[in-house]
């Protein structure tokens, strides 16, 4: 308790900043978790349909006591829980945070996941300025700030949030171990930790990558800063990184084994890879994108390029007067470094334009074939913003005072002009409304230059504020926090709560009880539906226990099979007869459509139970109840109509039995399936999801084989009683948990009995 407490005394500066920062990013959604019932905080994209969604899974798969199984909420329980997108089910904080939202709301637990790990990388990034360049608390907040906005820019995709984060920590420990100069055993271990952290993110080619990058700085900084030998460097850098890819390995070899053999995602071409990247036009964007020349191949993170109207200040002020020649030797070299990570992954991605995407393609056949090269970008420039602050401290006030009133002249007339030019469109290659602000902005930080220096303290927090503030701006648009309440409810069934309890009690009141409800959806959107998102089961705003046949992001973990099997996860795809046995194989029970496609698809029209009500979601989307028909490889038929009344809970499907023969069902969702029969009759029961190849069969304790048939798994039972169960068995899965738990306890052992050296505490 005294370590931390002198710890907190000797970096209140850094920790107090850090979490003024975080909450500063993050105060309107938890102030609208506090007074309204939408949070808009991961409302759109993918961080809507993966991020918070996903998050939820992991909770309730944790209230259920599992950590292993088949996803049953989405593609009929045929992708494995190990492979969901953006889950990262192997990421320690994720599994924390989500144990705590067994017991917190899970909105709130969400927002403080991302705040803690916005508070994680500002603390440690301010560290690394100031331990190892010896910069000034402002200068060092300046940098952080920096950096930071470009992680909060990432907020909407979880696995590249992380990366960003986790870079910070993960260079400091790396810059520690050089300055330490120490490789005990207990060291490697606590030193691996944040390598653990960076592989098990979620998206692996740029926590690599990250890796990679941070090893080169950090290698730089030992040679050419603290005058090391390479062996040494290299040495106590690699240690710790062979011991993190050590106890990721059996987590990604059931990963890499599970792709190749089942998902079968197919290979990313050269035309794949460069397909979305930059225009050469954009080049003039880099110095602000309030100089719109042409729109960019690749919208996502194309902010990121941009240093803003101050940082190309700061730029030119440091080329126009050689600042750089004034650094030491080491830090000179660590600028050009940085310089040329920068510069090789900028250039990489504007694509066909240069040919060094097809050769980083063909040197990295995985990272390179990344098709959006440019997230790169995130975990190169804060090596380079770091030593542009290093180079702050070199620039003298005196010999640009002359420029900047020159340079002040020139803005004010620009920004007059601009006032009186009436039609955007006159500008050509700017954006009015961007440019009337940017230039506005310098005009303010370079008169606070002026009158207060270079490197005042005040001028340097505005010059913090001139960065942050626009940052901060254009994450709030894109969480769209001042949209009304209406447009959320319009926009998809997870924010209108009165149409789900009312399609809760319609179900009810039609189906009875089921243990799954099983619904598929059509519309227009060919990629992401979002008014009924096809993860919405994992919201978990049903109060029934939701199975669907679909699932966002396809190509990442359903089986090749299963999409063979089940066209309607391809939207593309005709929807006739064919394409829709599967929904009858598998006793579909309710159609989520949207009117134009029923309007146009007569087939539907023939499966639609015209018995029962329809219910109205909103203007555009309409629920039917489907027929039951009895399996094509029991009937041996198709289309034939089921007047047996069969057992159908919509886990298991018992031909011939009624409820009277179920003496018992248990399910956890997840890895353990059991249904006990007691009949005067044989039957055939039906495992009602996708055959996962890592379930197993067993009548009363034998081990058999189902027959399959168009990926279902049927089972024979004699007449008298029987115990039918079905358990997820998974060998490499249940290794790589033990690893990794083995791993965290080892590590926490390690730093209790090292306190006096634990990396949280005395450096």
């Amino acid at each position: 308790m005294i370590l931390i407490i002198r710890y907190i005394k000797n970096n209140r500066y850094e920790i107090v900043s850090s979490l003024f920062i975080a909450m500063l990013v993050f105060l309107p959604f938890l102030g609208q978790k506090l007074f309204s019932d939408i949070v808009t905080f991961s409302n759109a994209n993918d961080a809507f349909l993966l991020g918070y969604p996903s998050f939820l899974k992991l909770v309730s798969f944790l209230q259920q006591g599992n950590l292993y199984g088949i996803d049953t909420d989405t593609f009929n329980g045929s992708s494995e829980f190990f492979m969901r997108s953006n889950i990262t089910t192997s990421y320690l904080f994720n599994y924390l945070f989500a144990l705590l939202a067994t017991h917190i709301h899970p909105k709130i637990v969400y927002i403080l996941f991302f705040l803690c790990h916005v508070f994680i990388a500002t603390f440690y990034y301010q560290l690394i300025a100031r331990k190892f360049f010896k910069l000034s608390n402002p200068v060092a907040l300046l940098y952080a700030v920096c950096s930071i906005v470009i992680v909060i820019y990432e907020s909407w995709a979880t696995g590249f949030f992380l990366v960003t984060v986790l870079l910070a920590p993960l260079l400091y420990y790396m810059l520690l171990i050089l300055q330490r100069q120490t490789v005990s055993i207990s060291d490697i271990i606590c030193y691996s930790f944040p390598s653990v952290l960076m592989l098990t993110a979620g998206y692996l080619p740029m926590s690599v990558m990250a890796i990679l990058v941070c090893l080169i700085f950090a290698f730089a900084y030992g040679k050419y800063y603290m005058n090391l030998s390479t062996k040494l460097c290299l040495s106590w850098l690699l240690l710790p990184i062979i011991v993190a890819v050590l106890v990721c390995a059996t987590y990604y070899w059931q990963v890499t084994m599970y792709t190749l053999k089942y998902v079968q995602n197919g290979h990313i071409s050269l035309n794949t890879a460069v397909s979305l990247s930059l225009n050469i036009e954009n080049v003039i964007n880099i110095f602000d994108t309030a100089f719109n020349v042409s729109q960019p191949r690749a919208l996502e993170q194309f902010r990121l390029i941009s240093f803003g109207i101050v940082w190309s200040f700061i730029m030119y002020a440091i080329i126009r007067y050689d600042v750089y020649k004034y650094l030491s030797a080491g830090n000179r070299k660590l600028l050009y470094i940085s310089g040329l990570i920068v510069s090789f992954f900028l250039v990489d991605s504007f694509g066909i334009d240069f040919p060094i995407a097809a050769w980083f393609y063909s040197v990295c056949p995985i990272i390179g074939a990344m098709h959006l090269p440019i997230r790169f970008l995130m975990i190169s420039l804060p090596l380079l913003y770091l030593m542009l602050c290093c180079c702050l401290n070199h620039v003298d006030p005196k010999m640009i005072h002359n420029d900047l009133i020159n340079l002040l002249k020139l803005l004010i007339v620009a920004f007059f002009v601009i006032l009186v030019i009436p039609a955007k469109d006159s500008l050509y290659i700017l954006d009015k409304g961007a440019m009337e602000k940017a230039l506005l902005l310098s005009i303010l930080v370079i008169i606070s230059f002026i009158k207060l220096g270079f490197l005042h303290k005040l001028s340097i927090y505005m010059f913090i504020i001139a960065i942050f503030v626009p940052g901060l701006m254009y994450f709030y648009d894109s969480n769209e926090i001042y949209r009304p309440i209406g447009d959320f409810v319009s926009r998809s069934i997870v924010f209108n709560k009165p149409v789900i309890f009312s399609l809760d009690q319609s179900i009810l009141a039609n189906l009875g009880n089921k243990d799954k409800i099983r619904f598929v959806n059509y519309d227009d959107t060919t990629v992401a539906r979002t008014y009924v998102p096809d993860n919405f089961a994992w919201y978990r705003l049903s109060k029934l226990n939701l199975v669907g046949y679909s699932g966002y992001e396809p190509h990442l973990s359903r089986p090749r099979v299963y999409e063979n099997l089940s066209p309607y996860i391809v939207p593309e795809i005709k929807i006739d007869e064919n394409s829709i046995g599967y929904l009858l194989d598998t006793r579909a029970d309710i159609l989520v459509v949207e009117n134009g496609v029923y309007n146009r698809t007569d087939i539907l029209r023939t499966y639609i139970d015209n018995t029962r009500p329809t219910i109205a979601l909103n203007s555009t989307h309409t629920v039917y109840f489907l027929k039951k028909y009895v399996p094509e490889f029991i009937a041996k038929g198709k289309n034939v109509i089921d007047q047996t009344g069969s057992f159908d809970n919509g886990v298991f499907y018992a031909y011939g039995l009624g409820k009277e023969n179920i003496e018992q069902f248990y399910s956890n969702d997840a890895n353990n399936f059991l249904l006990k029969t007691k009949a005067n009759k044989s039957s055939i029961v039906e495992f009602l999801y996708f055959r996962n190849p890592n379930l197993k069969f067993y009548i009363d304790g034998i081990a058999i084989e189902p027959q399959i048939y168009k990926g279902q798994a049927y089972l024979n039972i004699d007449s008298g009683e029987h115990v039918i169960e079905v358990i997820y068995d998974n060998k490499l899965c249940k290794i790589s948990i033990g690893i990794f738990a083995a791993y965290y306890i080892i590590f926490i052992v390690v730093c209790f009995y090292k306190q006096k050296s634990w990396l949280f505490m005395k450096h």
